[in-house]
């Protein structure tokens, strides 16, 4: 009887270290549960506070500067007009606020997150020169110039971009008929309202707001047409973060915050 109570004894050592091992499996399950409950809960609250925080600080921006840039791209066409290249007709003008998620990268994975805001103005003013009768007129005004920007006209085709700016066409040349479209694709009228925004990364996390805009079907086309484009972008945000902590960093809003 008691060589077979002594042998029951070492089963019943490892039952209960079993036991206690699937105990302790239980209590970090909860653990990790109460834990990420926890986190989220708390991220939540920062994402609400941190979502009320931009629309502010976005709306004080955009009354900021948005006076700023209309100054900017008027100045703009003040010149071009006091030099002589556009006539004084009609401006078909369009005015568009963008705010997107920009993504820092590593590979190809987004890590962080922060959003910007920019204004876009864009305009279409007849001119009777050609795009060389411009080029000439513009070149006795140096290759750089502080407000239109830094020449970018040795090309010799019918259209083009004129004068570039922070990376993007400030001042273009249009000629809108269908064989100059044919010839050039430099010729077609830009799609600004239909531009899509970021990377591959961020592609559809934007919002755009059309503030005003013209209607293509209204443009004459048998005119030639100066482009003058004025970016500025008011807004860029601190440090987002990511939505949680899932295998992919995602934006922590839905969509950009806009103060609309």
């Amino acid at each position: 009887m008691n060589k077979a109570h002594g042998k029951k004894r070492p089963i019943q050592i490892k039952m209960i270290i079993v036991m206690a091992l699937m105990l302790a499996g239980v209590i970090t399950a909860l653990y990790l549960v109460i834990t990420s409950y926890t986190h989220n809960a708390n991220r939540d609250m920062e994402i609400t506070s941190l979502s009320q925080k931009i629309s502010t600080d976005v709306v004080a921006a955009r009354a900021s500067y948005t006076a700023e840039i209309d100054t900017l791209h008027q100045d703009k066409i003040n010149r071009l007009t006091s030099i002589g290249v556009i006539d004084s007709e009609k401006i078909y003008s369009n005015k568009l606020d963008t705010c997107a998620f920009i993504p820092t990268v590593s590979g190809w994975v987004a890590t962080d997150w922060n959003e910007s805001c920019e204004i876009e103005y864009n305009s279409l003013i007849p001119s009777s020169y050609t795009k060389s009768d411009i080029e000439s007129r513009l070149s006795n005004k140096g290759s750089a110039d502080q407000l239109l920007g830094v020449s970018s006209s040795s090309n010799t085709n019918t259209c083009g971009t004129l004068f570039t700016s922070d990376g993007y066409a400030s001042i273009s040349y249009f000629t809108l008929s269908s064989d100059a479209e044919n010839s050039s694709k430099d010729c077609s009228l830009p799609k600004f309202d239909t531009e899509e925004k970021g990377s591959v990364i961020s592609k559809d996390k934007y919002v755009k707001k059309i503030i005003d805009n013209f209607n293509p079907a209204d443009i004459d086309t048998t005119k030639s047409y100066i482009g003058i484009s004025t970016k500025k972008t008011y807004y860029t945000s601190p440090s987002l973060g990511c939505k949680n902590k899932k295998m992919f960093c995602e934006p922590p809003f839905n969509n950009p915050i806009t103060g609309y």
